[in-house]
């Protein structure tokens, strides 16, 4: 790794800081011309049978199943974290980028009266909610 040396004229010691270059952004000349094709570009067509997008997200509708599947297992009265959800349909560590879909999914849910959406232990409304939040199944009295 090559740098340059910055010594400081006039100090009658030597700082030794040194400067090495960092390339954070690839070369203009590097990145495709606006006419040409990527060699591995997305497909703009997917079968109807997959439930998920090119990138692997799953859809809304996969999100609805594991959040119905969570809120059956908890059983009544209990709730269930939308982080658990999203850590049901992606394998890993990449479950946050599915958190939008998974939230999605609990609004639709809660407006169709599947489940209720829970702030700080009190139901909000669906709509317009912030922050934490956490589902639970409806209660039937």
């Amino acid at each position: 790794m090559t740098g340059t040396r910055i010594e400081s004229p006039g100090r009658p010691y030597d700082t030794g800081l040194v400067i090495v270059p960092i390339q954070y952004f690839q070369h203009p000349t590097d990145l495709p011309s606006r006419g040409e094709k990527e060699v591995n570009s997305t497909p703009t067509s997917r079968s109807p049978i997959d439930a998920s997008d090119a990138a692997g997200t799953p859809d809304r509708g996969a999100a609805e199943d594991a959040i119905l599947r969570l809120l059956a297992a908890a059983g009544p009265g209990k709730t269930v974290s939308p982080i658990d959800a999203a850590r049901e349909l992606v394998a890993g560590t990449d479950w946050h980028r599915i958190m939008a879909t998974t939230r999605a999914a609990a609004v639709r849910l809660a407006v169709e009266g599947q489940l209720v959406i829970y702030r700080k232990g009190r139901p909000v409304d669906p709509h317009n909610f912030k922050g934490v939040y956490r589902l639970g199944l409806p209660h039937h009295d």
